[in-house]
């Protein structure tokens, strides 16, 4: 048995249902797509999702109440640490090197502490892996949770034969295009819904709605924070940093 049959049985043991993978080749892109960045040496990335709980989420958008979703989003949050210590675990066992990033919350050190770019970005890690593609507000879309998933990844030094990508325009033309739920929903209209702007990603270039500014999106969340008597700093940055990676 392969190694990466042997990592997506793992995973699925443990509950993780959607598991994809990026070998060799496929990391040429933004500096925040290098995994030797995090693990010298790396040749391969484990993409991974699991579901967010869409009761919760409608019950926060209809404003019935945010307790479900705040609660989702931590547990979810957690899992996903607890998930990627488990692969990279089951990856050492095995004779490899493994490591992960936090999502949101670890940063490379650039001359503008305020760009928040990320060590390696599990979004194009989403993309390069075939796990998803690129959606209109520039969150990642799956095809079988949709934008409502929680994604992480382990970048190893083992070799892991690559899973086909999604086209670059089938997401973003045959699902967002009908939907800009996204664009109706921000209050701060950070991206316009008529216009694109591009990540290029081994070649292809993946559109996304053109951002007015990111930080557009530090001033909705910390306003919000604000609003629900928490200090506005405690999540403006990994809020922001959604809208960045």
């Amino acid at each position: 048995m392969s190694l990466k049959q042997e990592i997506k049985d793992f995973m699925n043991s443990i509950g993780v249902e959607v598991v994809n993978f990026a070998g060799p080749g496929r990391f040429d892109g933004p500096p925040s797509l290098d995994p030797e960045y995090v693990l010298k040496g790396a040749k391969s990335v484990v993409c991974f999702a699991i579901p967010m709980d869409v009761p919760a989420i409608y019950d926060f958008l209809s404003k019935k109440t945010a307790v479900s979703h705040n609660i989702d989003q931590f547990r979810g949050h957690q899992r996903m640490m607890h998930i990627a210590v488990k692969l990279v675990d089951f990856i050492r066992s095995k004779g490899y090197q493994a490591e992960y990033d936090v999502p949101n919350s670890v940063w490379r050190k650039t001359v503008n502490p305020l760009a928040m770019t990320p060590r390696f970005s599990h979004r194009y890690a989403a993309i390069v892996s075939g796990l998803a593609g690129m959606g209109l507000s520039g969150n990642v879309v799956n095809e079988k949770y949709g934008a409502s998933m929680y994604i992480n990844s382990v970048i190893t030094d083992a070799v892991l034969e690559s899973d086909p990508m999604i086209p670059a325009r089938k997401i973003f033309d045959e699902t967002c295009q009908h939907c800009k739920a996204c664009a109706a929903a921000c209050p701060t209209k950070m991206f316009e819904n008529h216009e694109e702007e591009y990540s290029l990603l081994n070649g292809e270039l993946y559109p996304r709605g053109k951002k007015r500014d990111v930080y557009l999106c530090t001033v909705e969340i910390g306003a919000a924070d604000a609003l629900n008597g928490k200090p506005a700093k405690s999540k403006s940055k990994t809020k922001s940093a959604a809208a960045v990676l």
